[in-house]
């Protein structure tokens, strides 16, 4: 029914490139055709193409290196429906040596995140937050979780944007301020738009 409804809004409201629509037509072609099974493929590569870009959107929210950091990797991914309920995302990997220190920083962005559902109930119960030994912080306009050992100078900040998708901010040998100024660097401004196409 999901696949129905997929085909039935994008053949009113086109959205992506040609090679979407060129599968979408050819699905519909298979179906009309009594041949469902290849409609069937013809969709979930239309979707996992959408996912794609999708993807290839939400790394454009990435950030640049702060000063003194090198950005070591990034790229995006769509898994399938049947993986992680169809999750689409971006990452990027950073790292900086200062003498003998050396520090790293990671960031992901996820929609689909089975994760989310956890976060956003820690979000309303800031007790059950403390008590896993996080704080309830706010980036930008957005809910989110700080975790950090200041021993061990690492720590996680998750944001929830939109309560659809997660950015994960993870970083070893970084101050809390450091964190904070990756997290804050993200584009949430690109990641809001993404989420307002899908509507």
């Amino acid at each position: 029914m999901r696949t129905l409804a997929l085909l039935v809004l994008l053949l009113w409201k086109p959205l992506m490139a040609d090679d979407v629509t060129d599968w979408i037509d050819e699905a519909r072609k298979a179906w009309l055709a009594g041949k469902a099974d290849e409609a069937v493929q013809n969709l979930d590569y239309a979707s996992q193409l959408i996912r794609q870009q999708k993807g290839e959107r939400l790394e454009q929210a990435l950030p640049q290196p702060v000063d003194g950091w090198r950005k070591t990797d990034s790229g995006s991914s769509a898994a399938g429906a049947a993986f992680f309920g169809g999750a689409t995302g971006a990452n990027a990997s950073y790292e900086r040596q200062v003498g003998d220190e050396f520090s790293s920083c990671s960031i992901s962005i996820a929609t689909d995140n089975p994760m989310m559902g956890m976060l956003l109930a820690s979000f309303a119960s800031p007790m059950m937050l403390s008590a896993s030994g996080q704080k309830l912080i706010k980036v930008g306009e957005n809910k989110a979780s700080l975790d950090y050992d200041e021993a061990d100078k690492s720590g996680t900040i998750q944001i929830v944007v939109g309560q659809k998708v997660l950015v994960s901010v993870q970083g070893n040998g970084v101050s809390v301020d450091e964190l904070k100024s990756f997290a804050a660097a993200v584009k949430y401004d690109v990641i809001n738009k993404v989420l307002q196409d899908q509507q």
